[in-house]
């Protein structure tokens, strides 16, 4: 046992590796040999655990009231997360020279109670009251060497084991009543021999066995004797050790084995094999092995901050958990338990660690940052903190949730690869996020459900408040036309932004369809120019660059949130693989000519672009005869009155089934004859397919499946091919297959939807809408008659509705909770809470109603959709 106390003392400074690393992926295994904490402090006696699922079979080897060697077992059960408890037992038995060990001869006394409670891994208590003393100890685990990885299972395969780490008794229990535990740590076993004296007293024994050959293992066995179990503060110096003979192990496989020991003349060859509780279930042990993680730490690149491997999720690096520190340009290696797949955490220390955004000067501050798994991202960021903050195992909900959260579009990288550049909105974000994240307490576990709240409490106000557009008309004239552009200069303000003001040329003037003929609140069409200004703008409010947008007034919204919920949830994760594109849009206040004209939507307007619809553009001379390209078109009812017609452009169509199509892209200005003819008969003859051929070949189902999902979940009154219903197709040599078919989206005007109108019974949560609606000839209605559509909604559906309601409850807070000071400010300037209006079933008088009211909309309608979308035969009875 000196042996193996001297490995300890030179060898655990260099011993980190700590089980808790596993604790997110098994539950935690106790079975090894423990001592006094901290470590070495009551060298001489120490308690043994076999554990295998909630039972614990301990042997504590200590000292009689006289010192000599004395053990008592215990068979603990669990009674909480880490605390398992059970009776003392005194044995005595034949000794350990008897010829024939009769089991039959073994007494077990009752003794006392015994408590382990572990509080990690690797730390614990050991309480017991044991012949009328009552005593606690602190215990850790006795390492001298790399420590095992143990895991229980069901059938593990003890054969093939190489690590020999266990209890061990004669095979099948025909020697009960004695036996051997191994600690096996690298190529040393410490083994504890409790067995009985010449007189049935009972003994232990100890030895340090070296490796000698392939599965050998000698060393001298040790008697010892010291402080009694009762001594109120246990003395080391005490503990005599006396080598009292020689103890070999021979295994023949992972599960049999060859004890041989001689010990005071007596020499004995005893056959062994682990002591299992419930066969075949039992813990098996093994060498850990490890694996290196490469990541950078950044908002700018952070060198000398702790990184570890963070089992728990708390975001601190705690005792014993692998852990390293940060070099040159934020760059770490982390040697980790091979397969480890848990969160990362970084600890920035004040006046250590050096931030290169600041000139590589040393923080001011400690804070804590994460990143939720290692398959996520090994780079620790501000970013990747808030998405481990969120809890979500669905990573690209979690960043979508982030993105609310920070007030960016939903195309925003938050996964990033590199520190963002200098100037850039994605480096004053993280160092906003990196402010937040020093404000909030030290204490704050990242593993708790309130953990991101805390933090964005804590955001500065150049990430809540919202951004400002003010718009100079040219001599400030009104704009009174949809179809006539104003001049104007505009300045647009984003207080997230390093550079928060931007100065802009354009043109504006009138959109929209019922709210431009409204006399309040109008909706606005932007043009910005392309000159110098333009070229030094990055981006718009975090959205990609692009010369035209929309600014929506949700005049009819009351809640002002409609449109930006349905946007952000066709451009996140749950319906961004079916919907290719969806605008994005951002809050913003607006200020017209020095008058505050409320909060509205800067929108993304519906294009073909690389940054919007991205199809191949065609030609616009007649000459080149090119047809084959990127088409957008509109189903509008207004399409005669709303769609340019002249002798020689013609955007107005009307399919055989009398379907009204408006050709939205390309446009009066540059669609050729040829490509009018093209568009329109491609048209009919899709709409031929899906009525004649019951068919699916020119169509992307998964389009209209889930355009289909998200209008129905809103009920939104237009989509039932009445307005605003995009289809767009691209090449027929697009590299998506998908692509080369008519495609349906981009989803648009969602502000008459989710109860938020008093006509079509539409206000109710109950009823399919646009599945069976009683308008115009609609396409998505007559594709559930193929029973391949149906079910591939119906499964869509049931794939996205945990994640669907996260994400709208989320959202809807996040958004609201933006606008609280905006929405004051719009309802003062237009006074409309309160009122009736002809879009209104539901009237409220204060803005948390509107959303309170949205918010539990969508919640029943899901549910009701639920039943609907259960089956085929729900669906038929309820929607069609």
């Amino acid at each position: 046992m000196r042996h193996a106390i001297r490995l300890l003392s030179c060898c655990i400074s260099a011993v980190l590796f700590t089980w808790s690393a596993l604790a997110a992926a098994t539950p935690p295994n106790y079975q090894g040999l423990w001592w006094n904490s901290p470590p070495g402090s009551e060298s001489g006696w120490g308690i043994n655990l076999s554990h295998q699922g909630d039972t614990i079979f301990a042997t504590w080897f200590t000292y009689d009231a006289a010192g000599q060697a004395w053990w008592l077992a215990m068979t603990a059960g669990k009674t909480a997360e880490g605390t398992y408890g059970g009776t003392l037992i005194e044995t005595s038995g034949p000794g350990f020279d008897s010829m024939t060990f009769a089991p039959g001869v073994v007494t077990r006394l009752p003794v006392g109670r015994g408590t382990l409670t572990f509080s990690d891994a690797d730390n614990g208590t050991f309480r017991y009251s044991l012949k009328g003393v009552e005593q606690s100890k602190a215990i850790s685990r006795f390492a001298f060497g790399p420590l095992p990885t143990c895991t229980y299972g069901p059938q593990p395969n003890f054969v093939a084991a190489t690590n020999y780490q266990d209890l061990w008794w004669v095979a099948d229990g025909a020697e009960s009543g004695w036996g051997v535990n191994l600690a096996h740590e690298g190529d040393t076993i410490f083994a504890t021999w409790f067995t009985y004296e010449h007189d049935g007293t009972p003994q232990w024994l100890a030895t340090t066995a070296e490796k000698v050959g392939p599965g050998v293992y000698s060393g001298a066995l040790v008697r010892t004797i010291g402080p009694a179990f009762s001594t109120p503060a246990f003395d080391p110096a005490m503990v005599r050790r006396t080598t009292a003979g020689t103890a070999s192990f021979n295994f023949a496989n992972g599960n049999a084995a060859t004890f041989t020991y001689a010990l005071d003349g007596i020499t004995r060859t005893k056959a062994m094999s682990r002591f299992l509780f419930a066969p075949p279930a039992g813990t098996r042990c093994g060498a850990q092995e490890t694996a290196t993680i490469k990541g950078k730490v950044f908002d700018g690149y952070l060198e000398q901050a702790v990184v570890c491997a963070d089992a728990n999720g708390n975001g601190r690096c705690d005792p014993g958990e692998e852990r390293t520190l940060s070099g040159a340009g934020g760059a770490y290696e982390l040697a980790a338990p091979a397969g480890y797949s848990g969160p990362l955490a970084a600890e920035v220390v004040a006046g250590q660690s050096r931030d290169s955004a600041d000139s590589g000067a040393a923080v001011d501050r400690s804070y804590r940052m994460a990143s939720p798994r290692k398959e996520y991202s090994a780079n620790i960021t501000p970013f990747t903190t808030l998405v481990h903050l969120t809890r979500e195992k669905n990573f690209r909900l979690g960043e979508s949730l982030v993105r609310n959260e920070l007030g960016l579009p939903p195309g925003f990288l938050v996964n990033l690869t590199a520190a963002p550049a200098d100037g850039s909105l994605a480096q004053a974000v993280a160092r906003s996020v990196v402010a937040a994240l020093k404000a909030t307490p030290a204490t704050l576990d990242f593993s708790s459900p309130d953990a991101l709240a805390k933090v964005v409490a804590a955001f500065p106000p150049a990430l809540t408040d919202l951004p400002q557009l003010r718009i100079t008309t040219k001599g400030g004239v009104p704009i009174t036309s949809k179809e006539v552009y104003v001049d104007a200069t505009f300045t647009l303000t984003n207080p997230a932004a390093s550079v928060p003001a931007a100065d802009l040329n354009g043109k504006i003037r009138g959109r929209g369809h019922t709210t431009w003929t409204m006399g309040w609140k109008k909706p606005y069409k932007i043009q910005f120019t392309n000159d110098a200004s333009y070229a030094k703008v990055p981006d718009f409010l975090g959205m990609r660059k692009n010369r035209n947008w929309a600014l929506l007034a949700d005049y009819f919204d009351r809640s002002l949130l409609r449109n930006k919920l349905a946007f952000t949830l066709g451009n996140s994760s749950l319906f961004a693989d079916g919907l290719t594109w969806t605008s994005s849009g951002q809050h913003v206040e607006v200020t017209l000519n020095g008058d505050y004209v409320g909060v509205y939507l800067l929108t993304e307007d519906i294009r073909i672009d690389s940054a919007r619809v991205n199809v191949r553009k065609m030609s616009t001379d007649p000459a080149a005869r090119e047809v084959d390209g990127g088409y957008i078109v509109e189903v509008n009812i207004q399409a005669e009155v709303d769609c340019y017609k002249d002798k020689l452009v013609n955007l107005q169509h009307r399919t055989p089934m009398q379907v009204p199509v408006c050709i939205d892209k390309p446009d009066e200005a540059d669609i050729t004859p040829a490509q009018e003819a093209y568009i329109k008969n491609l048209l009919d003859e899709t709409e031929t397919d899906i009525y004649g051929r019951n068919s699916l070949a020119m169509v992307n189902p998964v389009s209209y499946a889930d355009w289909y999902l998200l209008n129905e979940l809103f009920r939104n009154n237009d989509a039932p091919f009445f307005s605003s219903d995009y289809m767009w197709k691209d090449t027929a040599s697009a590299a998506d297959p998908t692509h080369r078919v008519l495609n349906m989206g981009p989803i648009w005007d969602f502000d008459l939807s989710a109860g938020n109108i008093n006509f079509n019974e539409n206000w109710k949560t109950d009823g399919c809408w646009v599945s069976k609606s009683p308008g115009p000839p609609n396409w998505i209605a007559k594709l559930f008659d193929n029973v391949d559509f149906l079910d591939l909604t119906l499964a869509r559906w049931k794939d996205k509705r945990q994640d669907l309601e996260k994400f709208i409850n989320a959202s809807v807070a996040t958004f609201s909770r933006r606008l609280a000071g905006g929405q004051q400010r719009n309802f003062t300037r237009w006074p409309q809470l309160g009122t009736q209006d002809w879009n209104n079933y539901y009237v409220f008088a204060t803005y948390g109603e509107e959303v309170a009211f949205l918010k539990g909309y969508l919640k029943e309608r899901m549910a009701w959709l639920d039943r609907a979308f259960a089956s085929r035969e729900s669906f038929a009875s309820m929607c069609k």
